[in-house]
């Protein structure tokens, strides 16, 4: 009976010591090499900016676990010829801050992406403009066939340009001057 307590008691002292503090009080601690720079989803084209971004802001098409492209905020997309391609979105999302997402925020988002201080220009690079066709539809136009439109969609976050023009951020953060924008330390996605 003596060598039974005994083993129990050495059982007992190991888990004491394996438990650790964290695992006491059920937090999680979370590392990484660097921080997320700015919650501006164009400002800075770095992993872990992109990480945070995509924690709250969507894009028209995601990549899924097999690496395939596939819908998000675009329910679907086809081109219509050459250099207009066509964009159904989804209905019935709306912004964190309640507004309705329509075409007129994706053809901001474009043109926002483009802008001089958007680290986000070169995904877009052969797009030329947008034609928004009706509230759930849009056109993207560019100079000429981008078959890879659809893949480099899928890294440009969409804002809402009701909330982007309420608070002066219509263009991107200039990160690399450090400028401050309402942008910077706050967000509004359609996403989780």
């Amino acid at each position: 009976m003596k060598n039974g307590f005994i083993k129990i008691l050495l059982v007992v002292i190991l888990v004491c010591a394996m438990a650790t503090p964290a695992m006491a009080e059920k937090v999680l601690r979370w590392a990484s090499q660097g921080d997320a720079l700015t919650y501006d989803p164009h400002s800075a084209n770095e992993s872990p900016t992109i990480l945070a971004s995509q924690q709250v802001y969507e894009t028209l098409a995601i990549r899924n676990p097999k690496y395939e492209i596939v819908p998000c905020l675009a329910t679907s997309w086809k081109a219509l010829d050459p250099k207009t391609w066509e964009f159904k979105l989804r209905k019935g999302v709306t912004f964190h801050d309640g507004t309705p997402f329509t075409a007129e925020d994706v053809a901001f988002t474009i043109t926002r992406a483009k802008g001089p201080t958007s680290e986000f220009r070169n995904y877009l690079t052969t797009v030329t403009g947008t034609k928004v066709v009706d509230d759930h539809t849009i056109h993207i136009l560019t100079s000429g066939p981008d078959p890879v439109l659809i893949n480099n969609l899928s890294y440009v976050f969409i804002m809402s340009k009701k909330w982007c023009e309420k608070h002066g951020a219509t263009e991107a953060q200039n990160w690399k001057a450090k400028e401050e924008k309402y942008t910077v330390r706050h967000e509004n996605g359609t996403g989780p």
